[in-house]
């Protein structure tokens, strides 16, 4: 560590790309400076790049204020003495110590409160009695570098879940789906999102208490930095390596993490990065669909994303990166982002297209069932097997739908015919001229074809 208590703003502990493909660890203060030669935030996970982002954007706010008139993309970088409020205010960027620290507050009552796997920070380490992961952690002897530890904490305002009786979740309640209008570098992509908003505020590291407030208005910043759980981490006791990234560190390995008092009725708070849609009991953000709970329709909800951000006064620009986090309460089930390019024009067209691909996706079953009746409940599992390769097929190609004024779905065709090969040859063995006819059919079961109606099991064209 440089610093005696780790402060975010000289540790080397934010991962960022450069334009040159270069990768470094830089700390608050650097990042700023070079933004103008970041290509952007080179977190693994996407719940890191987000919350990196929008805690760059608070930090904005925080030491700028309001954008002034004057054309604001039009900065080639960020003025240094946009930033002399981060020194002024170090002690809240510690990350330990026994004063100011940064996203923790109440500190560690021995009589009261109970210490937790720090672990329990980080969505994709288990901890507790949470079998259920292709990682394992031992409680207690598995922990956290400070690196990790710190992205941890910037999760929390926009990924923490409903944790159980007395763990309320984040200010967006569930996860909802996030956009970011995403420039060529990063100073750019934090410009397009610096926009003059009412009601600025403080932000959370300020304060004594820094849950997100229980009664009244929520300001801006607040809304950005609240924390809907209060931490209190232990001191490093031990080198080891991380449980995450690998790298031998300090380790913490407890800390704690309790809940706080949940905020009583409607928020009004309208995220800058949610897109919002009215419904019989009101505005509800739109959230990635469980894939467990679906069968074969495409579990990302491109057609009405895309009819929102065409009626939306807040979205207008043309590059995104989407990220969605689909949970139910502390079971974490998926993670999906994609990069799109927004056309305008010709909009219904766009959203025909992907409503189709969506229906196509549906009938692939009907049509396979069709060709082989009587088809044991356990052979659909093929089918639902294949689901996720040919949506993330389908999906890469939704810039091509998106910019193309020809249909895309040629180029998807191949990856079905040989899928439904194989299928084929699991779903009819073939013994009898009727089976091989059969196969015959199941193969040649792919979507964006018409059935021939005539035909006793249907055929393809």
């Amino acid at each position: 560590m440089k610093t005696k208590h780790f402060n975010l703003l000289y540790e080397d502990w934010i991962p960022v790309i450069y334009h040159n493909r270069s990768y470094k660890h830089l700390s608050i203060l650097e990042v700023f400076k070079e933004a103008h030669n970041i290509r952007q935030i080179g977190a693994s996970n996407p719940l890191d790049r987000f919350s990196i982002f929008r805690f760059f954007l608070a930090l904005l706010y925080w030491c700028k204020g309001n954008p002034d008139k004057e054309n604001i993309l039009d900065f080639t970088h960020f003025p240094e003495e946009w930033f002399l409020k981060l020194k002024d205010n170090e002690d809240c960027f510690n990350l330990f110590g026994n004063g100011k620290r940064f996203f923790q507050f109440g500190g560690y009552n021995p009589k009261k409160d109970i210490l937790l796997s720090v672990n329990q920070i980080m969505h994709e380490i288990p901890s507790g009695t949470n079998i259920f992961h292709f990682r394992h952690s031992i409680d207690g002897i598995n922990g956290l570098c400070p690196n990790c530890i710190a992205l941890g904490l910037l999760r929390l305002p926009v990924f923490t879940t409903q944790g159980g009786q007395g763990k309320a979740p984040g200010i967006n309640l569930k996860p909802p789906i996030y956009m970011i209008p995403v420039g060529s570098t990063l100073l750019e992509t934090l410009l397009l999102s610096y926009r003059p908003v009412e009601n600025l505020g403080e932000p959370s590291w300020l304060f004594s208490d820094m849950q997100i407030p229980v009664h009244g208005d929520i300001t801006f910043l607040m809304g950005l930095t609240g924390l809907p759980r209060r931490v209190w981490l232990m001191e490093p006791v031990f080198q080891s390596e991380c449980v995450l990234c690998g790298q031998k560190d300090n380790l913490i390995v407890e800390s704690v993490y309790a809940g706080i008092q949940a905020r009583s009725g409607a928020s009004q708070w309208e995220d800058p990065h949610v897109l919002y849609y009215q419904d019989k009991k009101g505005m509800k953000s739109f959230r990635g669909d469980d894939p467990r709970k679906i069968w074969f329709i495409s579990e990302r909800p491109w057609a009405k994303l895309l009819s929102a951000i065409f009626g939306s006064k807040k979205f207008k620009q043309v590059k995104y990166n989407i990220i969605a986090f689909i949970t139910d309460q502390v079971k974490y089930i998926d993670v999906w982002e994609r990069d799109i390019i927004i056309s305008y024009d010709d909009a219904n067209r766009l959203i025909d297209l992907i409503e189709n691909w969506n229906s196509e996706m549906n009938n692939l079953l009907k049509k396979v069932k069709y060709q082989r009746r009587n088809l044991p409940q356990n052979k659909y599992s093929l089918l639902r097997n294949i689901r996720p390769h040919i949506e993330f097929q389908m999906s890469s190609k939704l810039n091509d739908i998106i910019i193309q004024r020809t249909e895309p779905y040629q180029e998807i065709k191949p990856i079905f015919e040989e899928i439904m090969h194989l299928l084929s040859i699991s779903l009819s063995p073939g013994y009898n001229s009727s089976d091989t006819y059969k196969r015959f059919l199941i193969k040649n079961s792919i979507p964006f074809t018409e059935q021939t109606k005539g035909d006793a099991y249907g055929t393809s064209k």
